[in-house]
C-alpha cells in the first residue's frame, strides 16, 4: 500500500507541474493583454487629445471664416450681392480667386505670396455687364475691388514661360499642386504663369537677372520678386489669408475624420481587449484553482504516505524485535536441550556406576 501511495504522489506531482505550466502560460497571456490594454488606453487618450486640438483649431478658423477675416470690405460687399441677387452683373460673379483655387496646406503660403492682392479679386463671367453697371452707378462700391473676367483676352506674354526646372535653386512652378474648382483652370495660367518657387532670395535675385529674366520668383521664406524686379518681403500671416485658412481647414477636417475613425477603431480594440482580458482572468483563476486543488491533494497524499511509512517502520521494528526474541528463545531452548542431554548422560553414567558398584558389592558378599 505504501508503494501505491508513493506512485500516486508521483503522478499528482506530474499533474501539478503541468498545471503550474498552465498557470504560467495563463499569467503570461494575462500580462500581455494588460500591456496591450494600457497601450490601447494611451493611444486612445493621445488620439482624443489630437482630436480636441483639431476641433479647437477648426473652431478658430471657422470663426475667422464667418468674420471673413482678411477679406476687404468691398470684396465682402460684392460677394454678398452675388449670393443674394439674381440681377446682372451680380449673377455673373463666380466668387473670389481664393474661393476658386485649392492648394495643399504646405504650399498655400507660397501661393498666397505669388497671388498677392489678386487672391481677393472677384472672378466674373463677363466684364461688359459690370462695366455698364459701373458707368451708371459710380458711387455704388464702398471700397476698391479688383475684377477678373473669364472672357478677358490673354496677354501676349502669357505663354512666354522659360523652363527653369533644371536651374540651381529652383524647386518648381508655383502652379504645381494648385487646383481650380468649377471649371476655372484658366485662373492658374492667368495668375501663376511663369512663377517659380526657389530656395532663397539669393537664388531669386540671380535668376531674375539671368535665365529667369521676366519671371516671378517666390522664396521659401516668403519673399517675392516681380517680373519688373520689384521685391516684396516681410512676415506672412496665414490666418488672415483665406486661401491658406481654407487649405488648413480642409486638411484639419480630413484629419479630424481620420481621427474619429481611429478613435472608433481604438474603442473597438479596447472593448475586444477588455473581453479578452476577462476571459484570460477567468482562465487564470481556473488554473490557479486547479493548482490549489492539486497541491492540496498532493499534500494529503504525502501526509498519508508519511503515516504509512511510519506505520511500516513501526511494524518492521516490531517484526525485528519479535524475530530477535524468537531467536533468543530458540537459543535458550537449544541451551536447555543441551543441558537436558548433559543431565541425561550424567544420569546414565551414574546409573551405570551404581550397577557396577552393586555388582562389586554382590561379589564381595559372595566371597565372604
Amino acid at each position: 500500500e505504501h508503494e501505491l501511495l508513493q506512485s500516486r504522489v508521483a503522478e499528482v506531482k506530474q499533474d501539478l507541474e503541468a498545471i503550474n505550466n498552465n498557470v504560467a502560460a495563463a499569467q503570461q497571456i494575462h500580462n500581455g493583454l494588460l500591456a496591450q490594454q494600457d497601450e490601447a488606453v494611451k493611444e486612445l487618450s493621445a488620439t482624443r487629445e489630437r482630436r480636441s486640438g483639431h476641433q479647437a483649431r477648426i473652431g478658430v478658423l471657422e470663426k475667422l471664416e464667418r468674420r471673413q477675416e482678411g477679406i476687404g470690405l468691398g470684396v465682402r460687399e460684392i460677394l454678398q450681392r452675388a449670393h443674394t441677387s439674381d440681377q446682372s452683373p451680380w449673377n455673373l460673379i463666380r466668387g473670389s480667386v481664393s474661393d476658386l483655387l485649392e492648394v495643399a496646406l504646405e504650399r498655400a503660403p507660397l501661393v498666397d505670396v505669388a497671388l498677392g492682392e489678386s487672391a481677393q479679386w472677384i472672378v466674373i463671367d463677363q466684364l461688359a455687364p459690370l462695366g455698364d453697371y459701373l458707368l451708371e452707378h459710380t458711387s455704388r462700391l464702398t471700397d476698391r475691388v479688383g475684377f477678373l473676367a473669364a472672357d478677358a483676352p490673354e496677354t501676349s506674354d502669357s505663354h512666354a514661360s522659360p523652363d527653369l526646372c533644371n536651374q540651381p535653386g529652383v524647386l518648381g512652378p508655383v502652379a504645381d499642386g494648385v487646383q481650380a474648382i468649377g471649371g476655372n483652370e484658366w485662373l492658374i495660367e492667368r495668375l501663376l504663369a511663369n512663377s517659380w518657387i526657389v530656395n532663397t532670395l539669393a537664388d531669386a535675385l540671380r535668376l531674375s537677372r539671368g535665365p529667369g529674366r521676366g519671371a516671378r520668383f517666390v522664396t521659401l521664406q516668403g519673399e517675392l520678386i516681380e517680373r519688373d524686379g520689384t521685391l516684396l518681403a516681410g512676415p506672412i500671416s496665414t490666418d488672415a489669408s483665406p486661401l491658406s485658412r481654407r487649405s488648413e481647414l480642409r486638411r484639419l477636417r480630413t484629419e479630424l475624420d481620420d481621427l474619429e475613425a481611429q478613435i472608433e477603431a481604438d474603442q473597438d480594440q479596447r472593448e475586444n481587449l477588455d473581453e479578452s482580458l476577462v476571459s484570460a482572468e477567468c482562465d487564470l483563476t481556473a488554473a490557479r484553482s486547479q493548482r490549489e486543488a492539486a497541491a492540496d491533494r498532493m499534500g494529503r497524499l504525502e501526509n498519508k504516505a508519511r503515516d504509512k511509512h511510519r506505520e511500516l517502520e513501526n511494524t518492521t521494528g516490531q517484526h525485528e524485535a519479535q524475530a530477535a526474541e524468537l531467536e533468543r528463545l530458540e537459543q535458550s531452548q537449544k541451551r536447555s536441550q543441551q543441558e537436558l542431554d548433559t543431565a541425561q548422560q550424567e544420569q546414565q553414567t551414574s546409573a551405570k556406576r551404581q550397577q557396577e558398584l552393586a555388582a562389586q558389592a554382590a561379589s564381595i558378599q559372595a566371597d565372604q
